[in-house]
């Protein structure tokens, strides 16, 4: 049987839950709902193996390393610097711009820096 780790807001509502099996499960819920789907499907690392893709909706974002940090920008013709993750002494940092509040990108960003650093394979 495989385990599970929910992510909860501050107020105990359940923002994202993980399945972690063989090819491990994500689903995201909140202001924006991502069904569930294989991790590998939903941060999709691009052939190249430099960037991955998160699609929320109809829409694509795009993950790259940069110096230390992970930054999601919008995907399209001028992207936008949406976020940002990096590591400090015992923690992640996560930075969020608040065009991506606006989009509803919150917690999305949050279940992707999960994945993203937590060690388990994810594709």
């Amino acid at each position: 049987m495989p385990g599970y780790t929910v992510v909860k807001c501050a107020g105990g509502t359940r923002v994202a839950l993980f399945e972690w099996k063989e090819h491990p499960l994500v689903e995201v819920r909140g202001t924006v709902i991502v069904p569930k789907q294989e991790t590998r499907s939903w941060l999709r690392l691009s052939r190249d193996r430099k960037y991955r893709t998160m699609t929320i909706g109809e829409t694509r974002y795009i993950w790259t390393p940069d110096k230390g940090h992970i930054n999601l920008h919008s995907s399209g013709g001028s992207p936008q610097l949406l976020g940002r993750i990096s590591r400090g002494e015992n923690t992640v940092i996560i930075e969020v711009a608040k065009e991506a509040i606006d989009r509803g990108l919150l917690d999305p960003i949050v279940t992707a820096a999960f994945l993203l650093q937590c060690g388990h394979s994810i594709d």
